[in-house]
């Protein structure tokens, strides 16, 4: 049975297809709607999300992207810390500072968080010794800072729930993950 024009929008939300344009004309849609897998077909593009991919290989393409980003750049004294006080030692890939960005950016396109709860999220056990291990938080400097640099970029923004993703973030990841498919894997 073919849908009925009314019926298309809520199709396509439920296979998360979105419309490229919509026929203006009732009649149109009628006579579209009898060929409906060519008329959606020929109508929408397929959405691709941050949960469409496996999260270690956006993380990689993000961070590729993002050193083609201008305000996005490890600050000076990057080479010389540690991500938090559970670590014993630096990060040992030079292009640590853009993965933590990417990583940061999806986290936050998934939900808005704060810095606080960030440090959570990226925080560990801590070795002291004899005594028993304790959860640490990460440091927030490096957190704070990663979020400013994706702020000015205008992929970030500030709510009342902490950070969030903005449109243009959000086209940012979807455009790394659309990349992420149509790469052929060997």
């Amino acid at each position: 049975m073919p849908l009925q024009p009314a019926q298309i929008p809520a199709f396509c939300a439920k296979k998360r297809v979105k419309f490229i344009n919509l026929p203006h004309n009732i009649r149109e849609c009628n006579r579209y709607a009898g060929a409906q897998p060519r008329f959606l077909a020929q109508l929408t593009v397929q959405i691709m999300s941050v949960f469409d991919v496996d999260a270690k290989e956006l993380i990689e393409k993000t961070a590729e992207e993002l050193k083609k980003v201008e305000g996005i750049q490890p600050p000076a004294w990057a080479t010389f810390v540690k991500t938090g006080a559970h670590k014993e030692r630096v990060p040992d890939k030079p292009d640590w500072w853009y993965m933590r960005t990417a990583a940061l950016l999806r986290r936050v396109a998934i939900r808005p968080f704060g810095v606080s709860r960030l440090k959570k999220v990226y925080g560990g056990r801590k070795n002291r010794g004899v005594k028993p291990e304790r959860k640490v938080n990460a440091g927030g400097s490096i957190i704070r800072k990663a979020l400013q640099q994706l702020e000015k970029a205008k992929l970030v923004k500030k709510s009342k729930k902490g950070r969030e993703i903005t449109a243009a973030g959000q086209k940012f990841l979807n455009n790394a993950a659309k990349q992420i498919k149509k790469a052929p894997t060997a």
